[in-house]
């Protein structure tokens, strides 16, 4: 590989890219990895593992994946407000919000 092919792909494929994903190019369904109330939750929470398992979407049967693609839901409430509810997430309607792309160590 020459230099700047071999500089490329070290930097596709150790940082996290943000983008926008289209829906029709994730193969598995959503996984919800973690739930905090941002009213109340600690910074120390913030700070996470959690496992997750993930299943590949209708009538797929094999599916080589190379990246995870993290999105977040969230909902804004308070006394006497309207609630307000989006998502990130690759199967809702793109905003300035993007996704971000972690790619599997192969």
């Amino acid at each position: 590989m020459d230099p700047m092919k071999e500089r490329m792909v070290a930097e596709l494929t150790q940082e996290a890219g943000v983008e926008i994903v289209d829906d029709a190019n994730i193969s598995t369904d959503r996984a919800m990895l973690i739930e905090h109330d941002l009213n109340t939750c600690a910074d120390q929470e913030l700070d996470f593992e959690a496992p997750f398992e993930l299943r590949l979407r209708g009538d797929l049967a094999q599916e080589e994946i190379h990246q995870l693609v993290v999105s977040f839901d969230i909902d804004f409430s308070a006394p006497n407000s309207n609630e307000v509810t989006f998502s990130t997430g690759c199967q809702s309607t793109p905003t300035h919000w993007k996704q971000t792309l972690l790619w599997f160590d192969v």
